[in-house]
């Protein structure tokens, strides 16, 4: 009967053991998962605030056409009257804005390459 009642309790400890061992597991992977969540909300705040920076140094004419359309979500007719300029103006504007955008984020992404890389060294 003592052998029985040992035996028991063996396993019954083993069982709380891989339910311990389960948890913490279980905490480390959240853990993990919030470190890269945390990660990814740096990077997208970072991203976002590189590309606020760059909209910053557009020319007043695209500025303001591109922050209508894309931070107001103003559509290309309500632009075109708020600003007294045609549909047409409006679309070149915003199709300039948008190059002109790519380009000086494009700028940017090989600066700081150059720069890390100058670090490095």
């Amino acid at each position: 009967m003592a052998t029985i009642v040992k035996n028991k309790a063996t396993d019954l400890l083993r069982k709380r053991q891989k339910i311990m061992e389960d948890e913490e597991a279980s905490q480390k992977q959240e853990a993990e998962v919030s470190g890269e969540d945390l990660l990814n909300q740096y990077l997208a705040q970072e991203s976002y605030e590189r590309i606020l920076h760059a909209i910053q140094k557009l020319d007043e004419i695209y500025r303001v056409v591109f922050e209508y359309k894309y931070l107001h979500e103003l559509s290309d007719r309500e632009i075109a009257d708020l600003l007294g300029v045609t549909l047409k103006v409006v679309n070149v504007r915003i199709f300039r804005a948008r190059k002109k955008l790519q380009n000086l984020l494009r700028e940017e992404c090989g600066s700081n390459e150059q720069t890390k890389s100058g670090q490095s060294r």
